[in-house]
């Protein structure tokens, strides 16, 4: 088994499972016929299982002296771990989602954290009725992400092997997942070979590449995510209340 960067309690990997403190933990698997209304070409994965799972979800994490401050800030840690595995031409990916509005016409954002792999992290937001930006950021091993408010997001293992990332969210919202459907995935698909191919669904989306993309200073380092909100939970807020985001970024 592999110990994972969490001080608060023992986080292990072995394979696609997670283990607490010597215990398996519960997942939540989405299975690859969930996955037909966002992919790219949904007919060049017949030939495979409808039933093989390509990731998996371990929700709200923690110790139980933790638990308390998660709750007090009304803040979640969770972990996805994601198959190298072909969906089609595409690469692997999770469903992809917006959050709603938590205040001032300003969506909930997150934090996320690559433990393990390589991610391409895939920003989008939508301008007005014609319009989206589209941002790809890439992170390995260690880096931190933030997703803004406003933007819809997806997961993207780049590999090789599995991809293993953290994130914070506040526990209030709920994904809007239907948005990214409606649109048969992203505004953007990211191919084996290396191609990014746009979804025609989309109108004008001008598309960049981020590969050092700024975190503030409480979570840069090699310290995880889950020991820097643990550490300072006040820096957090802003995931219950982004119109404090101004102050970090």
């Amino acid at each position: 088994m592999e110990t994972l960067n969490v001080k608060g309690f023992r986080l292990e990997l072995d394979g696609a499972s997670l283990y607490k403190d010597g215990k398996p933990l519960d997942r939540k698997a989405r299975k690859l016929s969930e996955m037909r209304d966002v992919l790219m070409d949904p007919g060049a994965i017949n030939s495979k299982s409808m039933d093989d799972e390509t990731y998996f979800m371990f929700r709200a994490l923690s110790s139980s002296d933790d638990s308390e401050a998660f709750k007090k800030y009304g803040v979640r840690y969770d972990v996805t771990i994601m198959e190298d595995y072909k969906l089609g031409m595409e690469l692997n990916k999770t469903f992809g989602h917006y959050h709603p509005e938590a205040e001032r016409g300003l969506s909930y954002p997150e934090v996320y954290e690559v433990i393990k792999g390589n991610a391409v992290m895939l920003l989008q937001k939508k301008l007005n009725d014609t319009d989206y930006e589209v941002i790809l950021v890439h992170a390995e091993t260690g880096d931190k992400v933030i997703v803004e408010p406003n933007y819809g997001h997806i997961t993207i293992n780049a590999g090789p092997g599995r991809l293993v990332t953290a994130n914070l969210v506040s526990e209030q919202f709920i994904p809007d997942y239907k948005s990214i459907e409606n649109k048969h995935g992203g505004a953007v698909y990211l191919t084996a070979d290396d191609k990014k191919l746009r979804n025609k669904n989309y109108g004008n989306a001008s598309v960049s590449e981020d590969r050092n993309r700024p975190v503030p200073p409480f979570l840069g380092g090699s310290v995880g995510i889950y020991d820097s909100f643990i550490k300072t939970p006040d820096k957090f807020r802003f995931l219950n209340k982004p119109s404090l985001m101004g102050e970090l970024l």
